[in-house]
């Protein structure tokens, strides 16, 4: 990861794949390393992924929802699933 690169290499490491979408995305990521020192090498390799990993800079928004679309269009349905059964009732009749 580069912090002025346009071009993120997501793909040179499998843990940056499986992020990819936390790391460049709309989100606030939080990232955990951890390091021991009976694994000299592998605590390295962290260290460079976390010290790469902090250059990165998202700028999260807020997404807004649209206004109640959902709760409205089941009201309408159940509106006129009302207005058939009415209809339904008199032509019956």
């Amino acid at each position: 990861l580069l912090c002025l690169s346009l071009h993120i290499p997501y793909r040179d490491s499998k843990l940056t794949h499986i992020l990819k979408k936390s790391l460049g995305g709309n989100a606030k990521t939080a990232i955990i390393c951890t390091i021991t020192p009976a694994e000299h090498n592998e605590t390295e390799l962290t260290l460079k992924f976390a010290l790469s990993v902090k250059k990165v800079k998202n700028r999260p928004v807020v997404n807004h929802l649209f206004d109640n679309s959902e709760e409205r269009l089941r009201k309408k349905v159940k509106d006129l699933e009302e207005k058939l059964r009415h209809v339904s009732q008199h032509e019956t009749r």
